[in-house]
């Protein structure tokens, strides 16, 4: 069991706590590099830093199904495949992430998410990026966003406003499949 982490740490290698009991909150300040697998399966309850990281890799916190809270820095410009994946404890009220310039599959599958408001430049969301929410009430695509394909919104059960922009001109199989309030703008 870990029951302390050093505020001082910097640097975090691939898969050093996958699968480990942690004790405390991720609260990281002088973070400036992070691994893949990092927290993967571990007990955290809640992430109150991850100092400047600006990439969230692969999986890093997949399946940690306790985790409850995460402050995510405005400063991020990627977020890696199953980064935050069956995290079903995890709430985030709006997801705002101006400076996001990739996102990969499956990386919020199941999370509970009130809103999104801000996804930066990415220009296409992957397969099933956000699905599985009941929570969602409400997602806003940057002009950036050309393709929808695939399941990106499936089972979002309270999605009520979806804005798809001008320059969204492909959506695929099932992008909102199940959304049985859904209001399209």
């Amino acid at each position: 069991n870990i029951k302390h982490l050093p505020q001082s740490i910097k640097a975090i290698a691939g898969g050093v706590f996958d699968n480990r009991k942690i004790e405390v909150p991720i609260n990281l300040p002088n973070l400036v590099s992070i691994g893949i697998n990092t927290f993967r399966k571990t007990n955290i309850i809640s992430i109150v830093s991850l100092g400047k990281i600006t990439s969230i890799p692969e999986a890093c916190f997949d399946q940690c199904s306790y985790l409850e809270s995460v402050i995510l820095s405005k400063d991020i410009t990627s977020i890696g495949k199953y980064a935050f994946r069956l995290c079903l404890k995890l709430v985030i009220d709006e997801l705002s992430l101006p400076k996001l310039t990739s996102i990969g599959l499956r990386a919020f599958q199941s999370v509970k998410i009130g809103k999104i408001t801000n996804l930066g430049t990415i220009t296409s969301i992957p397969e099933y990026c956000f699905n599985n929410n009941p929570n969602l009430i409400s997602v806003v695509l940057p002009e950036t966003v050309t393709e929808l394909v695939k399941e990106r919104f499936n089972a979002c059960d309270n999605l009520t406003n979806f804005n798809v922009r001008k320059s969204t001109t492909t959506m695929g199989d099932s992008v909102l499949a199940n959304d049985t309030s859904l209001n399209i703008v």
